[in-house]
């Protein structure tokens, strides 16, 4: 599919079809997409917010199938609902004591791994 959304022309400065020209060669948007996001891939500010997002990922599918609710996860931290939802929506100010409180919150562990780059699981 060779469309864009104008969130997305702004983001590159120019339109899809301009890219393409730019590139002589045709490209997906899926294409377009993964050549922008690798020039990203060693940046510690997207990384960060990759890591925060996986991490908010993974509590919001174990608040799933425990039937846990924001509310409930909220009494169990000691903080407001209106609190549990910016932890959710990826607030970039999330620490490692707010991981680790919200694991326990889940009855969860959480486990850091240093890895070497490109090794795989």
């Amino acid at each position: 599919v060779n469309i864009m959304t104008d969130a997305e022309k702004l983001i590159s400065g120019g339109s899809f079809d301009s890219y393409v020209v730019r590139r002589k060669s045709t490209l997906t948007l899926d294409m377009w997409h993964k050549k922008k996001i690798e020039k990203f891939r060693n940046d510690v500010d997207y990384v960060t917010e990759a890591t925060i997002l996986g991490f908010t990922e993974m509590v919001v599918e174990k608040m799933q199938k425990t039937g846990l609710s924001r509310a409930e996860l909220a009494q169990k931290l000691g903080v407001s609902k209106p609190f549990v939802t910016k932890l959710l929506n990826g607030n970039p100010n999330m620490t490692i004591k707010t991981m680790v409180s919200i694991a326990h919150a889940l009855e969860c562990e959480m486990k850091m791994v240093l890895r070497r780059k490109g090794a795989g699981f």
